[in-house]
């Protein structure tokens, strides 16, 4: 959930209280990008649950394929030796 942040309200607050104008911008801006930069949205959630789905899905074909790949092998060796007993 992203939060509200009120950069204005937060840069006058702090002029009320003395700071100098352009250092009370700089900590807003600051604290602005300390909420919202780096932060993964929704969107990007969903993106990376899709690809690890997709990954998922991939190893699940490969582990599937070896085994039955495997199982056709057993199975040839069980007729082989079958054969000469």
């Amino acid at each position: 959930m992203e939060t509200a942040f009120d950069t204005l309200a937060y840069t006058r607050r702090l002029k009320d209280a003395g700071v100098a104008e352009t250092h009370a911008e700089a900590h807003a801006d600051a604290l602005r990008a300390a909420f919202h930069d780096g932060v993964a949205t929704k969107a990007d959630l969903a993106h990376l649950e899709a690809r690890i789905e997709a990954r998922f899905a991939a190893l699940e074909t490969r582990l599937t394929v070896r085994l039955f790949g495997g199982l056709i092998a057993l199975g040839g060796l069980v007729v082989a030796v079958g054969k000469f007993l």
